[in-house]
């Protein structure tokens, strides 16, 4: 890109980024990208059960993990609405529904 043929990279995070940043200046200046800011775009990757869900067979180690932290967090969310006599959060019934899609999947059991 520069024609420094005798280039020795630092592998500093400063260094490192520099080297970055002048990339994608030449990249930009080549209209090969669209600059622009995505709100919120780990969206687009999808949720840690849908990774799991897009093989063709389950990992099933890979899929309890990702269960039992989604209950974790619904048990701990059901405890609280409890005590304030709440219902659970349109939120929490959707991870219930997620949680099933992942069990299924995997072959787990659900006891929600």
């Amino acid at each position: 890109m520069c024609d420094k043929y005798d280039f020795v990279e630092s592998h500093t995070a400063l260094d490192d980024a520099m080297i970055e940043t002048f990339i994608l200046s030449k990249i930009a200046q080549k209209h090969a990208i669209t600059p622009g800011i995505k709100f919120f775009p780990f969206r687009d990757l999808g949720a840690t059960d849908d990774f799991c869900m897009r093989r063709k067979k389950a990992n099933k180690r890979e899929c309890e993990t990702v269960f039992c932290a989604m209950a974790c967090y619904v048990d701990a969310k059901q405890d609280e609405a409890a005590e304030q006599e709440k219902a659970l959060s349109t939120y929490c019934v959707g991870l219930v529904n997620r949680m099933r899609r992942l069990a299924e999947y995997a072959g787990l059991e659900c006891n929600y």
